[in-house]
């Protein structure tokens, strides 16, 4: 499996200095233990959202991060991409994040996006598959949450989070319960697609979640 040496860096020009925060051996270490957990699932069968996926999605950022902000599923531009967070919704929560206020506010930390689960859920259900068009996305269960949930701890064990943002109601549904004996500061806020379907930088939930995150982080002792 090709490591892409940026999958392993923060998105923020100042992350390539993680090496020398790290030092190298520690540095070699972390890049290896992304490496093999990837590789350890890439081949997961452990429930049917692997018939559906084209490849497994897993994570992008720093790790370990202080802060490590939980989506639900890949979409299909993070299915095709191989990174969670590339899409509409991703580049809502990231723009959110690059603001010079944010910036400033979020400078002192390092940060990480993952997904309760790493492949693209879609829904078969009244699909024709003569008809040309490709099969709507549609919500992981709490199932196949469940089958994707040792390799979710696995991916928490890597990055060690200090705090967790976990973005909607079925990410919630999903980890939290595998959040309790974590010991971290968690805040849940609501999913940037859905921010964007309200309206986006205009929607009251929007809004929100800016109020939110900028509380949530102005009061973290990291």
């Amino acid at each position: 499996m090709k490591l892409e040496q940026d999958k392993y860096q923060l998105i923020h020009a100042r992350d390539l200095t993680r090496e020398a925060t790290y030092g190298v051996e520690l540095h070699k270490k972390i890049v290896e233990s992304c490496s093999r957990h990837e590789d350890d699932w890439d081949g997961c069968k452990r429930c049917p959202l692997h018939k559906t996926a084209s490849q497994k999605v897993y994570w992008r950022g720093t790790v370990p991060c202080d802060i490590l902000f939980v989506g639900e599923a890949p979409g299909r531009d993070e299915d095709s991409l191989g990174y969670p967070f590339v899409g509409k919704a991703g580049k809502k929560i990231f723009d959110l994040l690059l603001l010079d206020s944010f910036d400033r506010l979020f400078d002192p930390f390092s940060y990480a996006v993952t997904n309760a689960v790493s492949c693209l859920p879609l829904d078969y259900t009244d699909h024709d598959p003569t008809s040309g068009k490709l099969p709507p996305l549609r919500q992981p269960t709490l199932a196949e949450g469940e089958k994707c949930r040792p390799r979710f701890l696995e991916m928490l064990d890597i990055a060690d989070p200090r705090a967790i943002v976990l973005m909607g109601k079925v990410a919630k549904k999903l980890v939290k319960p595998a959040l309790d004996h974590w010991g971290v500061p968690i805040l849940e806020i609501y999913h940037p697609a859905y921010c964007l379907r309200q309206g986006g930088d205009s929607a009251l939930s929007y809004k929100t979640m800016l109020v939110d995150l900028v509380e949530f982080v102005t009061n973290l002792e990291l």
